[in-house]
């Protein structure tokens, strides 16, 4: 009899374990995720900053930092964009404008 209560024991167990393995598996993923979430994150903040640093390069003396700030935010600065098109010319002026336009709309979703 103490046999069967043994065999019992552990076979009644055994779903448990699995279980409490299947729980641990899905915390560590997660655990992974939110590593891998961070990590992506922190790489769009650094290109981020990059599309920052061209603007500002590329408007550098026919735009403020604030119309550049402004630029950035907005996704379009009306001001700007006779100088941009004077730097830029008509082509690629409105390529650029309808870029920070997409990017800013990105960034709002």
């Amino acid at each position: 009899m103490f046999g069967f209560e043994m065999a019992d024991l552990v076979f009644g167990t055994l779903p448990v374990l699995v279980e409490s393995m299947r729980v641990y598996l899905d915390a560590t993923q997660k655990v992974k995720d939110l590593r891998d979430h961070k990590r992506v994150l922190r790489h769009f903040n650094m290109e981020l900053l990059n599309v920052e640093n061209v603007c500002r390069d590329l408007l550098a003396g026919i735009a403020t930092d604030d119309e550049v700030t402004m630029l950035l935010r907005n996704g379009t600065e009306p001001v700007l964009q006779d100088r941009i098109q004077e730097r830029l010319g008509s082509a690629g002026a409105s390529e650029f404008m309808r870029s920070m336009q997409e990017l800013y709309e990105s960034l709002e979703n």
